[in-house]
């Protein structure tokens, strides 16, 4: 519509005038993905002046942050909606989940994992990071090493205990480089680097000790040196607990490896894994 024809129409006149608004403007499209779209305009006042050359450069740079905030706000949606299904799918779940970063602050958790924090269990929250007793390492040093090391360290190794007594629950810490592949450093935001899962043992350590037996013949002292070697701190702490000499748990050890057929330590602790 030309601007004499739109100064006749009963908008102008009653309400575009009567605002102060001129007819000269600037516009520019902000959105376009999909279905939505966006524009961006300014209009000069009824007395101003036409839009100048700086009037338009400062125009485009204004345009250009709102356009860059819009995007960002569209993608945090998204990631809230994601990270809104995930805790909904983790609060299904009866063991304890919490997705911690690289110094072990505590970024989100599940139900189950909040019902741990009752000063009985060994988990607890401390200033923000998470601790848990009996662990070989600090849980902030495992984590390190997760961040330093990423998805090579999920493929050969997979810190895990099994705690027989005590909290009688098993602590697995997962490197999770998968769990999100948003850059959070631009929010200032710590990036989880794992999944530290907490769950109850008596019956899983039961059907564990089951499987050994049945489909390796290993026998009871065997299966005990096992789950003790895969805590993960070495063949002498491990002798240490079980109450045996180091060179009786390397024999112990070799006879493991023969009717397993694994080769090492870590292939070992990946073939509980898969068992668990």
């Amino acid at each position: 519509m030309e601007p004499d024809e739109f100064i006749e129409t009963a908008f102008y006149q009653e309400w575009w005038r009567p605002v102060g608004l001129g007819l000269d403007a600037l516009a520019t499209n902000i959105l376009l993905d999909g279905d939505a779209s966006g524009v961006m305009s300014v209009y000069s006042g009824e007395k101003a002046e036409d839009f100048d050359r700086q009037d338009y450069v400062s125009f485009a740079n204004i345009a250009l942050h709102v356009s860059q905030a819009i995007a960002l706000e569209r993608r945090l949606l998204a990631l809230e909606g994601a990270a809104g299904a995930m805790l909904e799918a983790l609060d299904r779940l009866d063991v304890g989940v919490a997705i911690l970063s690289h110094d072990a602050h505590l970024l989100a958790a599940n139900l189950s994992f909040e019902s741990l924090l009752n000063g009985e269990s060994g988990v607890a929250v401390v200033s923000g990071k998470v601790t848990v007793q009996g662990l070989p390492h600090s849980l902030e040093a495992i984590l390190n090493d997760c961040s330093r090391r990423g998805a090579l360290f999920a493929s050969c190794s997979f810190v895990r205990r099994e705690i027989e007594q005590g909290m009688g629950r098993s602590v697995q810490i997962i490197p999770a480089s998968h769990i999100s592949t948003f850059d959070a450093s631009i929010l200032r935001m710590p990036r989880p680097v794992a999944c530290l899962v907490i769950a109850d043992t008596p019956q899983r350590l039961i059907r564990l000790r089951e499987k050994l037996s049945t489909r390796y013949h290993l026998t009871e002292a065997e299966i005990a040196l096992t789950l003790e070697v895969c805590r993960g701190d070495g063949k002498a702490a491990a002798a240490a607990r079980r109450g045996v000499t180091y060179a009786t748990a390397r024999s112990q050890l070799v006879s493991i490896f023969e009717k397993t057929g694994v080769h090492r330590q870590a292939e070992l602790v990946k073939l509980l894994q898969e068992f668990s």
